[in-house]
């Protein structure tokens, strides 16, 4: 499957001064076009960046615990991209719903 990243980066920066980039979704449409589809944090034009892997890659996350309290939660990050909190204990779906929700979207 394709594996594609989202970034709009707005014109303007915001009254603050900070500069936010957005994430969008792309969609692999029935006639093999694609649409990226994203909700701008401030009206005006964008710069949108579509990034398409050419490999996809997996890593193995452990997590231990050298006390009898176990408890915690751990993030993934990737780039300026970062997933909420995740508990330690999170399965494999739990840990895949919050990338997915977290991170730039992925094709379909």
């Amino acid at each position: 499957a394709d594996l594609f990243a989202v970034y709009i980066y707005p014109e303007q920066k915001y009254p603050d001064g900070s500069f936010h980039v957005h994430q969008g979704v792309v969609t692999r449409q029935s006639d093999s076009s694609h649409t990226v589809d994203y909700i701008p944090g401030k009206s005006g034009y964008h710069t949108i960046a579509v990034i398409q892997a050419v490999a996809t890659e997996q890593q193995i996350v452990t997590t231990g615990y050298n006390t009898k309290a176990r408890g915690g939660t751990f993030k993934l990050q990737l780039g300026s991209l970062s997933t909420p909190p995740i508990p330690w204990d999170a399965d494999e779906d739990t840990v895949a719903d919050f990338l997915n929700s977290s991170m730039a979207g992925g094709s379909n």
